[in-house]
């Protein structure tokens, strides 16, 4: 972990200020229990994540920009 981590309740700042889309904090955790969301740690019973795991799953989520709906069922 080269950068410092970020706390699960300071994730959708970081997320929204960096890739403009919004998340909750909730939202992150029902995710986690689902093995669904970013990779985290937990230091006690606080959950903590990487930034570079977060830009990577938002990374991973995001499509290429398309110029008519038409397109998106093409790149299926």
């Amino acid at each position: 972990m080269s950068q410092q981590l970020i706390a699960r309740a300071r994730v959708p700042d970081y997320i929204q200020k960096k890739h403009g889309v919004r998340y909750s904090a909730r939202y992150l955790s029902t995710l986690a229990s689902q093995g669904e969301g970013p990779r985290y740690c937990r230091v006690g019973k606080f959950a903590f994540y990487d930034p570079k795991d977060l830009d990577r799953w938002i990374a991973e989520r995001t499509t290429p920009t398309f110029n008519r709906a038409s397109e998106i069922l093409l790149a299926k």
